[in-house]
């Protein structure tokens, strides 16, 4: 997913507000409005509503450095200098949810439970929506930042401020977090080849995620791809980021003294609204595999095809196309017995489209990722096949390391498009 499927021609970087100290804690609302705060110098969060207007939100509150909408309608928000978080209502009362603690950034999800970071201590803390808080990660991040959620809200995501990787955790049903993972490597600068200062983050609809970083804006496709770098306005950190504005398609970043904003093809996931929800799959299993019953279980907790998450994808007479580096299906927390491994099978179909066959005689590429649950390495794997035969059964062997993983599959050539159907996972590979 390159940054030509975001960006539009033509369109840069535009001031919004100026004249501040230091501006942070970009978030919007469900109307685009944008709100933000100076962290250092600021008396109020401030509100630009879409007629760019900036007004006093809410006065007199200083030291904010995060702030996220609830599906409650309150504004959550850090208060770094204040050492405290704390929720808003629509009217400006002030309500405590923590004390004595050093929050950075936050997000809050659907349900109700706010992940906060803590830069000074490792720590990723979480207010549940009874209020009780507890600490769900420490160490995995040296210097926790910025923090967000994958757009169907099962993926927790945070950048490292004092290292190269973002790491995702799998949010489990009662609010812990699993599987930590050095997901996306962020690129550092050529004088500091080992720190990124990966700061606030946010995410689009189609799952892409933006991280704000000492070299630029940074994108990364769904899994984790880096997609490019968008360039900073000017020579000044730039600390956090979100999608506002008419139908939340301006991407908005706090550089420095001023909050600025470009025009974009995508539009920002709303995480205070019902989260696009994965598709469960039970995998099939061979006549063979069903007469054995020792081992660990077979499964996927997550399985999408064609899923609200990613693009561009549409279903087809009953199977599903993708085009263009599109995702054609992702399988997530897979269990399989170490020993053994298992075997993903599918069928797949190339169309010609306009493409002149004598040239292009192999116009189906697919890439096959497997990801070790710990680790970033991957193992891939590329099948190609004729334009306009028939349906082709493809058996791949899956092993990992340890007994969990996911699995990934792209359309990798634009050449034309590819139709799948069919997906089962087999015992045994």
């Amino acid at each position: 997913m390159p940054l030509s499927q975001v960006l539009i021609d033509g369109e840069d970087w535009e001031a919004v507000s100026s004249g501040h100290n230091f501006t942070d804690g970009l978030c919007t609302d469900a109307e685009g409005n944008l709100y933000f705060a100076d962290v250092k110098g600021g008396m109020a969060i401030y509100k630009v509503d879409l007629d760019g207007n900036k007004t006093d939100f809410i006065p007199e509150v200083t030291g904010i450095s995060g702030l996220q909408w609830g599906a409650d309608g309150r504004l959550y928000a850090c208060v770094a200098r204040g050492q405290r978080v704390v929720s808003f209502s629509k009217k400006g009362e002030m309500k405590e949810l923590a004390t004595e603690v050093r929050p950075n950034d936050l997000v809050v999800t659907h349900d109700g439970n706010m992940y906060f970071t803590m830069t000074s201590t490792s720590e990723i803390r979480r207010i549940d929506p009874q209020g009780e808080m507890t600490v769900v990660d420490t160490g995995t991040v040296k210097k926790p930042n910025g923090i967000t959620l994958s757009p169907d809200q099962s993926t927790l995501a945070v950048s490292d401020h004092g290292g190269k990787f973002v790491s995702v955790f799998q949010i489990g049903e009662d609010g812990t977090l699993n599987s930590p993972q050095a997901y996306m490597e962020m690129r550092t600068p050529v004088v500091d080849p080992e720190i990124a200062k990966g700061d606030g983050m946010a995410t689009d609809a189609h799952g892409r995620w933006y991280v704000t970083t000492a070299v630029g804006l940074q994108m990364y496709d769904p899994t984790g791809r880096l997609g490019g770098v968008i360039a900073k306005p000017k020579d000044e950190s730039i600390v956090s980021v979100c999608f506002a504005g008419p139908n939340h398609e301006y991407l908005y970043i706090a550089c420095g003294d001023t909050v600025y904003r470009r025009k974009t093809q995508t539009k920002g996931a709303l995480f205070f609204q019902e989260p696009h929800k994965r598709l469960k799959y039970e995998p099939k299993k061979s006549a063979a595999a069903k007469k054995k019953s020792d081992g660990p279980p077979i499964y996927a907790n997550h399985f999408d095809i064609g899923g609200n998450a990613f693009d561009p994808v549409e279903k087809a007479n009953d199977c599903y196309e993708f085009r263009d580096d599109s995702l054609a299906f992702y399988i997530d927390d897979l269990k399989i017995p170490t020993e053994k491994g298992v075997t993903l099978r599918f069928s797949a179909l190339a169309k010609k489209g306009n493409l002149n066959l004598e040239k292009h005689k192999d116009v189906g590429l697919l890439q096959v990722d497997v990801y070790d649950a710990e680790s970033i390495s991957r193992v891939i794997y590329q099948p190609s096949f004729k334009a306009n035969k028939e349906w082709q059964q493809l058996s791949i062997p899956i092993q990992l390391e340890r007994d969990s993983g996911k699995i990934i599959i792209y359309n990798k050539w634009n050449l034309a498009p590819i139709f799948i159907d069919n997906v089962e996972i087999i015992a045994g590979s």
